[in-house]
């Protein structure tokens, strides 16, 4: 995959996906086609920044050949109802990369 894949529970009883473009380094990027986030809600409805009007960054600190570590914010955008949006804020993670 070209891409470091991770998610974890939020506190409102949703999934948040976050993808990263294994080509970045450490610092603030945009998220894009490469680098996105998604929310998933157990009765269906998904989120995402890919979608018009939907944006973000991903800051890595710290990467090597076994972690990634760093934070994002996100603004996602509905699939289904263009005109619901989350904003999450502050996101962390703290991974283990596995092959």
């Amino acid at each position: 995959p070209s891409t470091y894949n991770m998610y974890g529970l939020g506190p409102n009883d949703f999934v948040v996906y976050v993808s990263v473009d294994k080509t970045l380094g450490i610092g603030t990027h945009p998220m894009d086609a490469f680098s996105n986030a998604y929310v998933s809600y157990g009765d269906g409805r998904v989120l995402s920044t890919i979608l018009d009007g939907g944006s973000g960054t991903v800051s890595i600190s710290e990467i090597t050949e076994d972690k990634i570590i760093g934070r994002f914010d996100c603004k996602v955008i509905d699939f289904d109802a263009p005109t619901s949006r989350m904003e999450i804020s502050n996101g962390k993670f703290e991974v283990e990369i596995r092959l």
